[in-house]
């Protein structure tokens, strides 16, 4: 297994959801990671599965998701890279110069998505990022198009190449 060398602080709704199908993902995807909670909005996704207990106080995030209920700028700029929605980053517009961005509308976000149909074994849409097209087949009922968005944006902003992202979904 390949060694994941960055930690993930999620600070937004549904975190512990998010850090769930990430951890998977990252799993799908060759890595060894793991998940450390705290409550329903604020979750991580550890290097190697490091539990971020009294004894790992030392583990500090590289990667933050956050939605508009969560975080000033100051905050979010100690972290490397910042993940959240496009009309988010929109209002914070100057204020953050490490934010990776997605959307299901605006196609100036890092990773965005077009062409969604509902299929009867889930749902497929094209999701775009750094000039590359690829077709996203989720088979899972409990997923919706902005979870995929968020978890994908996530795992493309930690370095894991978007075939192997996208391939996670349809298993």
């Amino acid at each position: 297994m390949k060694e994941f060398t960055k930690a993930i602080e999620l600070r937004c709704r549904n975190a512990d959801k998010y850090s769930q199908i990430i951890c998977k993902a990252l799993v799908s995807c060759g890595c060894s990671a793991g998940t450390d909670s705290s409550d329903a909005d604020t979750a991580f996704v550890l290097l190697n599965g490091r539990s971020i207990g009294e004894a790992n106080r030392d583990v500090s995030a590289d990667i933050i998701v956050f939605d508009d209920s969560f975080c000033e700028a100051d905050e979010i700029s100690r972290f490397r890279i910042a993940v959240t929605d496009y009309e988010n980053a929109r209002h914070l517009e100057g204020k953050l110069s490490n934010a990776f961005t997605f959307s299901e509308e605006h196609y100036g976000a890092e990773l965005a998505c077009r062409s969604v149909s509902r299929q009867d074994d889930g749902l497929a849409f094209d999701i775009v990022s750094g000039g590359i097209l690829s077709r996203v087949r989720v088979k899972r009922d409990d997923l919706s198009v902005r979870d995929v968005l968020l978890c994908t944006a996530v795992l493309i902003a930690a370095g894991i190449p978007i075939a192997s992202v996208v391939s996670c979904f349809g298993s």
